[in-house]
């Protein structure tokens, strides 16, 4: 498990959209697309703004 402290919650949402970005990332490259969910509310706003600058080939990820 990996515990990242940061200053703040604006913060810590883009070490979480980063740290996504990379996975599905990762997945997208060992299987060719990624099944991902997202949460909602205005807690996952950071992660969310994050995630999408991530380079994310979003035509290959389905996402519930």
């Amino acid at each position: 498990m990996n515990i990242i402290k940061t200053e703040n919650s604006k913060e810590l949402g883009k070490e979480a959209g980063r740290a996504a970005g990379k996975l599905i990332a990762a997945a997208i490259e060992k299987n060719g697309e990624a099944n991902i969910i997202l949460a909602t509310g205005t807690s996952q706003f950071e992660t969310i703004n994050q995630l999408i600058k991530e380079e994310i080939d979003w035509s290959k990820v389905t996402m519930f």
